[in-house]
């Protein structure tokens, strides 16, 4: 059985080129042709929360995007606070907390 998502969770993907917090459920196209720059995730996550990030214009090996946990977060069960390094052109995916501060943003 296929659910239709309701349109108030979907969001139109945003055009970003310089250090932005993301909001929870926010898709991002990054442009780093320019510069590289940090996307800070939200603080005070729970669980199911996203954020999407696509390479606008395939810049990323050149001028890196940084993905920084608010806080003392972890992404990938890395140490708490670590900033992951983008550095693959045309890259794109989607963080989820899984609600385990051991765990922290997961990438799916």
């Amino acid at each position: 059985m296929t659910q239709r998502v309701p349109e108030t969770l979907l969001h139109d993907w945003q055009l970003i080129s310089g250090n932005t917090t993301a909001v929870r459920g926010m898709q991002y196209l990054c442009n780093t042709s320019s510069a590289s720059f940090t996307l800070t995730l939200p603080s005070s996550p729970v669980i199911n929360d996203t954020v999407s990030v696509a390479d606008y214009a395939g810049t990323f090996a050149t001028n890196k995007l940084m993905v920084a946990p608010a806080g003392s977060d972890r992404i990938m069960g890395t140490t708490g606070g670590e900033v992951m390094d983008v550095t693959t052109n045309n890259a794109s995916f989607t963080l989820v907390f899984s609600g385990n501060a051991t765990y922290g943003w997961r990438i799916v």
